[in-house]
């Protein structure tokens, strides 16, 4: 994938969780639809993966962590990445917003879980852009 379309992609996600969020907050659905969340979630996890991949591949950094890249796959730096934003949020939950609601303990574990099913739906996604590109250039 062309590393112009990548980004419009991950700006497109960005603008949607940003106008998801506004459109919830206003409507009070993170509190009428408990199942809201879990979508953000998902939704976030998803487009963090995405991130993370254009920051280790498609960024001037990559230089960086080029030996990173090399010694890791994808799979195990944008794991790590979605967790560390995952764990951050759930941490920002906890200390700004609803330390002391009922179920915290499970909505933050469902929450993490949503993070990583959106994370390994973008590693899919990846890796079927991935194989494409390289069918592409074997044809030439």
């Amino acid at each position: 994938m062309q590393k112009k379309k990548f980004l419009i992609i991950i700006t497109i996600l960005i603008w949607l969780i940003f106008l998801m969020d506004f459109i919830a907050q206003i409507y009070f659905l993170y509190w009428r639809f408990w199942w809201t969340d879990i979508w953000m979630h998902f939704i976030g996890g998803f487009w963090v993966a995405l991130t993370g991949y254009y920051i280790f591949y498609f960024s001037r950094f990559k230089q960086k962590f080029e030996k990173i890249i090399q010694k890791y796959s994808f799979l195990v730096i944008s794991l790590f990445f979605v967790l560390g934003v995952g764990i951050l949020w759930e941490l920002f939950e906890l200390v700004f917003a609803f330390p002391l609601r009922h179920g915290y303990l499970f909505d933050t574990i469902l929450d993490l879980l949503m993070d990583i099913l959106g994370w390994f739906v973008a590693y899919i996604f990846v890796l079927k852009k991935i194989d494409k590109i390289r069918v592409a250039e074997s044809k030439d």
